[in-house]
């Protein structure tokens, strides 16, 4: 997972934005004797925002991975009483396909700006 703190060496407030998809910090990193608390306050919770945005993303293209290798093989077999033993790779596939599944329009988009290729 991408690390993005929300404060630099000495206390220092870093303010992160998407730049073609990655976190970047465009702008220097201010003091907190620089700003008002609420310029604090909205820096903090724009990073949040940036912050679910790239643990969205990263959880999808993480899915992704094994969803687009050779599909595993269902089962493993058949336990004592007859029941279908499913291989743990091909319960990580269903869950990863779920996952993506899942992904809102936002994800999707900033998936594909990662990517660098075109819908």
């Amino acid at each position: 997972m991408t690390e993005i703190g929300d404060f630099y060496a000495g206390g220092l407030l870093r303010c992160w934005v998407l730049v073609g998809g990655a976190p970047r910090c465009v702008e220097d990193a201010v003091g907190p004797e620089d700003i008002s608390e609420e310029v604090a306050a909205a820096i903090i919770e724009a990073n949040a925002g940036v912050r679910a945005a790239v643990e969205a993303v990263e959880a999808n293209e993480a899915a992704i991975r094994p969803v687009a290798g050779p599909e595993p093989d269902v089962a493993l077999g058949v336990d004592d009483v007859g029941g279908l033993v499913v291989s743990p790779a091909r319960i990580a596939l269903i869950a990863a396909a779920d996952l993506i599944a899942a992904a809102g329009p936002d994800v999707i988009a900033l998936a594909v700006l990662r990517s660098d290729e075109p819908e």
